[in-house]
């Protein structure tokens, strides 16, 4: 799933034509970035070291769930 960013510049956007999402659990409209951390195995990094990768994705501010939908492109 592409992000968009603030301030990023390219095409104009018309938020009325987007839909609005909400969390799967509660039905809050507010999220918040939090970092999943995955540990990579030294065999499998680029440096030979073990290491760490953070994902980032969207946390409900209400009830701290983060819809499954968020985090499908990491699996």
């Amino acid at each position: 799933m592409k992000q968009f960013v603030q301030g990023q510049r390219g095409p104009s956007l018309d938020i009325s034509q987007t839909t609005e999402v909400t969390c799967d659990e509660c039905g809050n409209d507010k999220f918040t970035v939090v970092f999943k951390v995955r540990k990579v195995a030294a065999l499998l990094s680029p440096s030979g070291q073990e290491g760490f990768v953070p994902l980032q994705t969207f946390e409900c501010t209400s009830c701290g769930h983060i819809n499954e939908g968020f985090m499908s492109d990491y699996r």
